[in-house]
């Protein structure tokens, strides 16, 4: 069966998805180690890792973490809103 592709490019993908994956494991880790859920760790880190003139919204962390969290905008019984992970 002949292989569809550049073999050295899905060497390089398939590597770089492990090391994001060993990354990711890593930081859970740790985050569990001090006490922390992985999710306020990554929250965290979106946090301290704004750019300067970034202002810290509500906004601005959910579009850095990316499906870390679902915000749904869902008034609750109390008026707030309603986060999901």
């Amino acid at each position: 069966m002949k292989r569809s592709g550049n073999t050295p490019e899905y060497q390089a993908l398939a590597q770089f998805r492990f090391l994001i994956r060993r990354y990711l494991n890593n930081s859970e880790k740790a985050a569990r180690s001090v006490g922390l859920e992985p999710q306020q760790y990554m929250g965290l880190l979106a946090l301290r890792g704004l750019p300067p003139d970034q202002d810290p919204t509500i906004r601005s962390l959910a579009e850095r973490l990316q499906g870390a969290f679902f915000v749904a905008n869902v008034p609750a019984r109390t008026g707030a809103r309603c986060t999901c992970t």
